[in-house]
């Protein structure tokens, strides 16, 4: 409910975007998320606090 994002970026084994789904070596996950009630004392987006975390995934079946 306050998810404000969420991408994925795939990436081949140079880091790139791969050319087919085939050439995916990496995944990056990004949520960013937001509080549920705004904070008085926090001037920034319009008052609610926000949290960002970025994970990488490499799956090992991957290029086999």
């Amino acid at each position: 409910e306050h998810v404000q994002s969420l991408t994925f970026q795939y990436e081949d084994a140079d880091g790139n975007p791969p050319a087919t789904a085939a050439d995916v070596r990496r995944i990056e996950v990004t949520i960013t998320i937001r509080t549920a009630k705004p904070d008085p004392d926090y001037t920034l987006n319009g008052g609610y606090r926000t949290y960002t975390l970025t994970s990488v995934i490499t799956p090992r079946n991957l290029g086999l």
